[in-house]
């Protein structure tokens, strides 16, 4: 028979915390699932060979592998208003740098800022991906319904992401809209999510911590 655990009371503030995680969660995903067909052609722009630029273009996966091993390691973040709003600046810098790259620098200099933002969107994946689990079973007591919940808003990124490049090619199929304008509109499309999850977690986090 399946005996129901006693679990110790968490902090009220893990309620807060598991609330601003869930909204960044499927951003992350967002991010990832629009970033996998544009890296190709980021690669290939910046002249990497096609040997090399599946192993680099994967900088982003070993980021995230390294700091899914510190934060099991380091629990020092637990609780810490600090680890979703580090994980969101990660995150939404490390896309900004990569889609701006062609702005700033070309060639060797330009491949390796796509790197360090390819590191910094693993690392604020990671980093979101682990305090939601976290704080999901914490404040879910470990129950299914918790993990769920997680898995179902990774569900909902995996699904607006490539949204977000299918309308617009559907768009240039049918004639609305012109073939060279297409990434910038799904660049635009994405830019927009962003800035409407970060307004609102900017939000939660003021009024959970008493900002102004």
């Amino acid at each position: 028979a399946h005996v129901e655990e006693a679990h110790d009371p968490h902090p009220t503030v893990y309620r807060s915390l598991l609330t601003t995680f869930r909204m960044l969660l499927p951003l992350s995903y967002v991010f990832s699932t629009v970033l996998g067909p544009y890296l190709p052609e980021v690669m290939k722009r910046l002249g990497v060979s096609a040997a090399w630029a599946p192993p680099l273009a994967a900088t982003w996966q070993a980021a995230r592998v390294a700091t899914f091993f510190t934060l099991q390691k380091w629990q020092a973040w637990h609780g810490r208003w600090v680890t979703p709003i580090a994980g969101g600046l990660m995150l939404l810098s490390g896309f900004s740098v990569i889609v701006l790259q062609p702005q700033f620098a070309t060639g060797t200099a330009g491949l390796v800022l796509v790197l360090l933002g390819l590191a910094l969107q693993g690392t604020g994946m990671a980093t979101i991906y682990t305090g939601a689990l976290y704080y999901a079973l914490e404040v879910g007591n470990a129950e299914v319904d918790a993990g769920g919940k997680h898995e179902a808003l990774i569900g909902l990124g995996y699904t607006v992401g490539p949204l977000c490049g299918l309308l617009p090619a559907l768009a240039v199929h049918q004639g609305w809209l012109a073939t060279q304008r297409e990434q910038f509109v799904v660049l635009g499309g994405v830019a927009a999510i962003a800035v409407g999850v970060s307004a609102a977690v900017i939000r939660k986090v003021r009024r959970e911590t008493g900002q102004s």
